[in-house]
């Protein structure tokens, strides 16, 4: 699940609620003057991580004000403007077939043991009642299935973990882990494996996930992991002639285990 953003920024996925939790427990010790140090042995975040998701929302809260204040300018007041100008105007539906390509990738310092097979059965699968696929055909009363492939084999960043973290995002976006999404759509092109057209809808591939190895801020509570999120690539890159990779989400390997 994600955050839904209308300014052409990331879009982050929630906060799991235990980690609201460790937000109430920080705020309580730094009230009582407990040394930082100790916070994460009382049950709260460390003070770095508790500090940038304080500002994270503080920017998401500020362009909010600023979207409102956009909609009182233009209608007069927030009651008078129209559903259309809002967050929940109308969209068309997700229905169909759709098949979502997976491209797992792991780093120089951090490998995975899961077989690609696992994702394989994990997202696409018939029958399970456990699988993406699964969950989609049901909740849309078989309106949307979603098939896909998985990449046989991880491919391998070219540098460490740390190299793609950004503690706090750049003007809404994540910059260095958008680094590791470009490094493997340019492998999995240039790997020749991939005919990239059966994912494709009008000229960009419609469903694009990147399942990097290890733990994530998701599953750490800790900024010095990659934030899973959704977000546009800077630049496109034509993996095909006249198909571009655009869109993307990234999920790091253990939130799966949850599924």
């Amino acid at each position: 699940m994600f955050f839904k953003n209308g300014d052409g920024t990331a879009r982050d996925t929630h906060l799991h609620p235990s980690i609201y939790k460790k937000i109430r427990i920080t705020k309580k010790l730094l009230k009582s003057g407990i040394d930082p140090v100790e916070f994460r042995f009382r049950g709260g975040l460390d003070l770095e991580t508790f500090k940038a998701l304080q500002i994270r929302w503080r920017d998401q809260n500020q362009k909010n004000e600023r979207f409102k204040l956009k909609l009182r300018l233009k209608y007069g007041s927030l009651k008078m403007a129209p559903i259309s100008a809002g967050p929940c105007r109308k969209i068309d539906p997700v229905i169909g077939k759709k098949n979502a390509l997976v491209l797992l990738t792991e780093f120089l310092d951090k490998k995975s043991s899961t077989k690609p097979e696992f994702f394989e059965d994990l997202l696409f699968s018939r029958g399970s009642n456990r699988s993406m696929r699964d969950y989609y055909l049901e909740a849309s009363w078989n309106q949307l299935d979603i098939n896909g492939d998985v990449n046989d084999e991880w491919f391998i960043s070219a540098n460490k973990r740390s190299e793609y973290v950004d503690k706090v995002p750049i003007s809404g976006h994540y910059p260095k882990a958008q680094k590791l999404v470009e490094e493997t759509i340019i492998q999995a092109k240039n790997s020749g494996n991939f005919d990239f057209k059966p994912y494709s809808k009008d000229g960009n591939i419609e469903i694009l996930i990147v399942v990097y190895a290890g733990e994530g801020m998701d599953t750490k509570l800790d900024i010095n992991y990659i934030r899973a999120h959704q977000d546009d690539l800077k630049v496109p890159i034509e993996v095909q002639e006249g198909i571009w990779a655009k869109r993307y989400c990234i999920f790091l390997n253990f939130l799966f285990w949850n599924v």
